[in-house]
């Protein structure tokens, strides 16, 4: 019952722009999406008008793993990060429904951000949520070491299980489009960019492409799955040479919070 009594009535204080009607009316919007998705198993949405660091948007909530997404990302600030300032452009790879592009776009107003989500459900509400905001713009692609369509594993649980990986379990497959980072830069009219942010479910092995770290960002922060991956972890953090490189280990073995600064 945490999540009934103490994330959801934390996370609609924070996201009410310090109103009290508000957070009392998100509150009860979450507490009902929750029970009639949950318990009676219905499938609702409801739009909610959220407001954090002075800055108003939409989000569409419509099951349990949206509020547990709104928690990562908003209260426990995830992909919060203070060494860059004042980005202008930010590349979110693996932006699920849009979720840490909003958080990004609380933070830094001026920057564009161009989030990068492969799952075509997820990509739907991606440009839902961020369809009023001319800073964002979705691009439904999952990021490979070379252009073309490759096939998503989707699971019937969670839409945060997308993975170019299969696993254990019910899956469904789907072609989705894929795109190198180094097309992605060329598509976009990009050269270098302050921060990428990736939670790829294992495909931090191809991220790359045939480029280096350098070549793309300042920064980059995101999460390792080494359980998905044949990538080592002291492998992928090798390919930062030119970057001061922090590993975390997460809950899961094999699995890091990763976080590099150019030097």
């Amino acid at each position: 019952m945490t999540i009934f009594f103490t994330i959801i009535p934390k996370l609609a204080i924070l996201l009410s722009g310090g109103s009290l009607l508000r957070a009392v009316y998100l509150c009860l919007c979450l507490w009902v999406v929750l029970v009639l998705t949950e318990v009676c198993r219905l499938r609702v949405g409801i739009t909610l008008p959220f407001s954090y660091n002075g800055v108003t948007f939409s989000f569409y909530s419509q099951s349990k793993a949206d509020i547990a997404v709104l928690r990562e990302v908003f209260l426990q600030q995830e992909y919060l990060w203070n060494e860059v300032e004042n980005p202008k452009s930010i590349i979110d790879l693996g932006a699920h429904v849009g979720d840490t592009a909003l958080f990004y776009h609380t933070q830094y107003p001026q920057a564009h951000i161009y989030a990068v989500e492969p799952d075509p459900h997820s990509f739907a509400l991606l440009c839902r949520n961020t369809k009023n905001i001319s800073q964002i713009t979705p691009i439904h692609a999952a990021v490979a070491g070379k252009s073309g369509t490759v096939t998503l594993h989707t699971s019937k649980q969670s839409s945060l299980r997308g993975s170019l990986t299969e696993r254990s379990g019910a899956t469904t497959k789907v072609e989705v489009p894929a795109l190198s980072l180094a097309d992605l830069f060329t598509q976009y009219t990009l050269t270098k960019v302050d921060l990428i942010k990736f939670d790829i479910e294992g495909g931090e092995q191809e991220m790359l492409g045939v480029g280096t770290p350098e070549t793309y960002a300042d920064a980059y922060i995101g999460e390792f799955h080494g359980d998905l991956t044949t990538l080592s972890a002291e492998a992928f953090s090798s390919k930062f040479k030119s970057f001061n490189v922090r590993m975390e280990p997460m809950g899961r073995v094999g699995r890091f919070k990763f976080r590099a600064q150019s030097k």
